[in-house]
């Protein structure tokens, strides 16, 4: 599998999941792990993006520490991608824009709790793709790729 196969089969699964689970690291050291609704933004290979609050713990998380991975599984089950990279958060109304036109009608959850007037102050975090793996399930077989 090579890398750019790798990441068409991540947007397969995103389309059909929707959302992935974001893992950083706090501020004990241990991991701490969020479903998130990330995408890749056309133009940006390399990188996974979502949204946060800006206040979050996550945040300040990966400000302390970018090192994350991710963990994305269709509704089937059938295969499972991880992912590592480094994040950054950033703070940028265009990119945010950008990441909500790709994925806006997704975020219902993030709708749901704060409705627009009460909106806080939302961030990208943007992560830079290492290293990603590949497990199909139903055959055991482990696929990995090197990003860069």
């Amino acid at each position: 599998m090579t890398p750019n196969e790798l990441l068409i089969t991540l947007d397969r699964l995103l389309e059909d999941a929707k959302t992935g689970v974001l893992t950083t690291l706090g501020p004990d050291g241990r991991p701490r792990l969020r479903w998130m609704t990330p995408r890749r933004i056309k133009g940006r290979p390399r990188c996974l993006y979502t949204v946060s609050e800006a206040h979050a713990e996550k945040v300040a998380e990966i400000q302390a520490d970018p090192r994350v991975a991710w963990l994305v599984q269709p509704s089937s089950l059938r295969e499972v991608l991880t992912f590592d990279g480094r994040a950054t958060v950033i703070d940028d109304p265009s990119l945010l824009q950008e990441f909500l036109e790709a994925v806006g009608k997704d975020l219902f959850m993030v709708w749901h709790l704060h409705p627009a007037p009460t909106r806080p102050h939302f961030v990208v975090i943007e992560t830079e793709l290492d290293r990603g793996t590949r497990l199909d399930a139903r055959t055991g077989e482990i696929q990995s790729v090197t990003f860069g």
